[in-house]
């Protein structure tokens, strides 16, 4: 059965359940969650006669979106190529892999795409996923040996906590990505890189993230590549590609749908995933705004992955609905790299947040907020400390038809410090928003080096999701307390 396969977000009220009864309704089978929510039945009917398959939410609620797709009959599933991925433009001898198909339905010869990533490719059985690389292929059958970056590695899982380890060498910056939901696989593997006395210096836990880890490697060091399975269900093919980094840049706006209040100012977040092997600062701008909106300047310091950027509506900005586009941007030498922005979409996932490429970025213009609020910071500077928080005041003034809470956040903090947000009551004045140092990692953050442009964190009320600036404060780190005589 399909369904949440389709859209993700039917999680939140489809949670749908396989049933299959006999003629005298007794209950032969069921199953609740196969493909993340998705259920299958593998069932074998020994005696012909009439059966009822129930489709049912688990809870029993019923909603228009609970929209499906159910196939039955003697299907294929799990369909996987091994090994998973070739060399572009070469030919290769794969295996098809699978359920309903047997183990092993002999060796034929696949040619290779020469379109580079993740391409479709015919079966017998139907299409399937095969990965298409620029560089060697080291198979797992080959792990003794040690492969000169760049290179892709290939290799099947059949038990959980079973390792491939490949040794790899090569000295430079390199991106590391795994794939392996992706070719038809479980996306329970995950990715470790040691170094030679065995230390983890780079870990992707899961592939679904589709995010790359980048890495300098020392030149002539052996370093040890480590994929691991969760699963016994021998559904664990992988595929890994080891690339030079390049000077290209790539990021993602978050969340893909916000609101903005006229005369106020709001956030989105933007992510780093790829700045190239210069770690110099990247600049952040916008290709298309709200008639009324502007971008106040944001820049990505070398040590940063994401920076929230702040957008500000003029007082007579009209309500509206708009698509927006942000651009990151980097020079190196006369060169200027940039690219558009993705926009992504957060998913509550079991009490963890996913992030899903979408479309666009919209934005709604709406009429003035329900709150204002002021800080009382000396030149705009929020000084922490290494020990102990610090506390700043906040003067709150609600409008006369507010009616539900908000909550604190601050975005932007260095690492090593947190601020945990607090629900505030309509009426309620005046409060004081505490940063801490957290799991005690500010240590980092002491050593910055001083070229880097200043770290800027943002104080905001969050009402409904929506952001709600206070103000954009520059942080510095307040020189130790002297101890008392």
């Amino acid at each position: 059965m399909r369904a949440f396969r389709y859209n993700i977000l039917t999680q939140f009220y489809f949670n749908p359940i396989l049933r299959l009864y006999d003629s005298n309704g007794n209950k032969i089978a069921e199953n609740d969650g196969y493909h993340e929510l998705d259920p299958l039945l593998d069932w074998k009917c020994t005696q012909s006669g009439t059966y009822v398959l129930e489709v049912r939410d688990l809870l029993g609620d019923s909603n228009p979106g609970d929209v499906y797709h159910l196939t039955m009959g003697s299907e294929p599933y799990n369909k996987m190529l091994f090994p998973p991925g070739g060399r572009a433009g070469s030919t290769v001898s794969v295996n098809l892999v699978g359920n309903n198909i047997g183990a092993d339905t002999g060796s034929y010869q696949l040619h290779v795409p020469v379109t580079t990533g993740l391409n479709t490719v015919n079966t017998s059985f139907g299409p399937a996923q095969f990965f298409s690389t620029p560089y060697p292929v080291t198979l797992d059958t080959d792990t003794a040996q040690t492969t000169v970056l760049p290179a892709g590695f290939a290799g099947r899982l059949l038990q959980a906590g079973k390792s491939d380890s490949f040794y790899v060498t090569g000295g430079g910056a390199w991106y590391f990505r795994l794939f392996c939901s992706q070719l038809g696989g479980s996306g329970d593997a995950e990715m470790e890189l040691d170094d030679s006395k065995g230390h983890v210096v780079a870990k992707q836990r899961n592939d679904r993230t589709g995010e790359w880890f980048t890495i300098g490697l020392r030149p002539k060091d052996v370093y040890t590549l480590h994929i691991t399975s969760s699963e016994d269900s021998g559904r664990c093919v992988y595929f890994v590609e080891a690339r030079p980094l390049t000077s290209t840049i790539s990021a993602a706006i978050r969340p893909d749908i916000s609101r903005i209040y006229a005369g106020s100012s709001t956030t989105l977040m933007v992510r780093i995933f790829n700045r190239g092997p210069a770690a110099g600062p990247i600049t952040i701008s916008a290709l298309k705004l709200p008639p009324g909106v502007h971008i106040n300047p944001a820049v990505v310091a070398p040590d940063q992955d994401r920076v929230p950027v702040v957008l500000t509506a003029d007082a007579d900005a009209q309500p509206s609905i708009h698509r927006i586009v942000f651009q990151v941007s980097k020079q190196i030498g006369n060169r200027v790299f940039s690219s558009v922005c993705t926009a992504q979409q957060p998913v509550q996932m079991q009490q963890d947040t996913r992030y899903f490429d979408v479309p666009e970025c919209v934005m709604q213009v709406s009429k003035s907020p329900p709150l204002s609020a002021s800080i009382n910071a000396p030149d705009g500077t929020i000084a922490l400390r290494a020990h102990g928080g610090v506390e700043i005041p906040l003067h709150i003034t609600w409008s006369p038809d507010a009616n539900s809470p908000v909550i604190t956040r601050v975005e932007g903090l260095p690492r090593g410090w947190t601020s945990d947000g607090q629900s505030i009551s309509p009426g309620q004045s005046d409060i004081k928003i505490l940063i801490r140092p957290y799991d005690n990692e500010t240590e980092d953050y002491a050593k910055r080096d001083p070229k880097f442009p200043p770290v800027m964190a943002v104080i905001e009320l969050v009402d409904k999701d929506n952001p709600i600036v206070v103000g954009t404060y520059r942080v510095v780190l307040a020189p130790p307390q002297k101890k008392a005589a």
